[in-house]
């Protein structure tokens, strides 16, 4: 469904984790650890997923850029050791994506649905949860919606099997 991710870079307050890149400079997370997870409600399952962790602050800052595709059971999950107002943006981004913003019980606490791909001149707008999150999980643009993923569902990620 998801065709390619280019970038999805974080700020943290002040701080930003992305850089600007030259399109044959854009660097590739590959090798990341993966993990199942669902995203349940009333201990329901309502959809699941093998994500890529990014819980380093170099897997953050490349995040999905360079991909070719993002299958839709597939997805990117960004984990941050304290909560805190993350800001996600897309720069050199080809593909929208939607961020689903995570508390740190694991409950969805915001999402940005169809998020488009930066301009390829002029600014790139960040999009940021309304409350502290530890987690952010990027999938393909508009699955969310098809989903019916909610403000309150859960995330529940598994262990290594």
């Amino acid at each position: 469904m998801v065709a390619a991710a280019l970038g999805a870079f974080l700020a943290h307050d002040s701080f930003v984790l992305g850089q600007d890149s030259a399109p044959g400079d854009i660097p590739v997370n590959v090798g990341l650890p993966e993990r199942r997870l669902l995203i349940q409600r009333a201990g329901e399952t309502v959809a699941e997923f093998t994500v890529e962790i990014a819980d380093t602050t170099e897997t953050q800052r490349i995040g999905l850029m360079g991909r070719t595709e993002l299958p839709w059971d597939r997805g990117m999950l960004f984990i941050w050791d304290s909560p805190f107002r993350v800001s996600m943006w897309m720069k050199n981004t080809l593909i929208p994506l939607d961020f689903i913003f995570v508390r740190e019980d694991g409950r969805i606490a915001w999402i940005t649905h169809n998020v488009p791909p930066c301009p390829p001149v002029g600014d790139c707008p960040g999009y940021g949860s309304p409350v502290p999150v530890s987690m952010v999980l990027e999938i393909g643009g508009g699955l969310s919606q098809e989903l019916g993923l909610r403000i309150g569902d859960r995330l529940v990620l598994h262990d290594d099997e």
